[in-house]
């Protein structure tokens, strides 16, 4: 497989990257590094990386996250220039739309996930400090969103990273607190009562990362009823691997050579698992196969 290096300046950023699988391609979407414009590229039957295009207009300050919904992708990104939220579709020529949230706001970039036959999106406020860390999310059922809601007792430095394991959706991230102290990785579900979805008690996974994570799971195949998950150390830039299973709850860490000083991405094609990041210290980005070796409960 083909380094997205290939596609020179294009696929430089100063963010992280998110990867998605669409049409049975992976996708890989970035910020720009020159001009902090929203640009994707397709990885055709695994080989080799194909220039899809860039968005016209639409720029962000942060990483753009990206969700398969209804047969095509959704792209939500906090503006380049203020605390605005945007959503848009990618239409079958790859064009992306553009709307605006009323009332969600924020200083970093969201967090998408399907969920329930439509979207949630997840997000930190908008305000400065430990006051603007807390976290907020809304779900999109095929017509619109529904309100921008504080979720009670969670809060994030980095935006959180969802999943869906054992047909519930998951959350993982990091702590408020800028530094060391708030490097801690949390855990949470979004369950159900009487009708109505709230996150559970935020659970510590004894796991630790000064960035944002990743986090995918599955119903079967690679990591059958299992969620994996993707950040750098507390202190190191190394990227380290955790595993979760309703049997073994969190298990630690396992090094990975790899290194970044931002959030990573992690997405399932084919029986496999493949990771994008941006290197650390630098500017390039990065998509491998992550082995089976790296990523399966009970390895070593």
């Amino acid at each position: 497989m083909q380094s997205n290096a290939d596609l020179a300046l294009d696929s430089k950023s100063d963010c992280g990257p998110d990867l998605v699988l669409f049409d049975d391609d992976l996708h890989l979407f970035w910020r720009h590094l020159d001009d902090g414009s929203i640009k994707w590229a397709r990885l055709v039957d695994k080989e080799n990386w194909e220039w899809v295009g860039g968005s016209t207009g639409q720029t962000t300050s942060h990483r753009p996250a990206v969700v398969e919904y209804n047969g095509a992708l959704m792209v939500a990104w906090k503006d380049a220039d203020s605390s605005d939220l945007h959503w848009g579709m990618l239409d079958a020529e790859y064009n992306l739309s553009k709307t605006t949230f009323v009332k969600a706001k924020s200083k970093s970039g969201p967090t998408l996930a399907a969920f329930d036959g439509g979207v949630i999106l997840a997000h930190i406020g908008k305000t400065g400090g430990i006051a603007g860390n807390s976290l907020y999310n809304m779900t999109f059922d095929g017509s619109s969103w529904s309100a921008d809601t504080k979720v009670s007792g969670h809060s994030t430095k980095e935006a959180p990273a969802m999943a869906m394991m054992g047909g519930v959706l998951r959350m993982v991230h990091r702590g408020e607190w800028p530094g060391v102290a708030g490097n801690t990785i949390y855990f949470s579900s979004y369950e159900e009562t009487s009708g109505e979805y709230a996150w559970s008690t935020s659970e510590d996974t004894d796991q630790k990362s000064q960035d944002g994570l990743a986090l995918v799971g599955e119903e079967s195949g690679v990591i059958s009823n299992s969620l994996v998950m993707a950040h750098n150390g507390s202190v190191s830039k190394d990227i380290f691997a955790g595993s979760y299973s309703e049997e073994e709850g969190w298990t630690e860490n396992r090094y990975e050579s790899w290194s970044t000083d931002a959030r990573p991405a992690l997405c399932i094609s084919d029986d496999a698992i493949y990771i994008a990041w941006k290197e650390a210290n630098g500017n390039t980005l990065k998509v491998e196969l992550w082995t089976l070796a790296r990523a399966t409960p009970g390895c070593t």
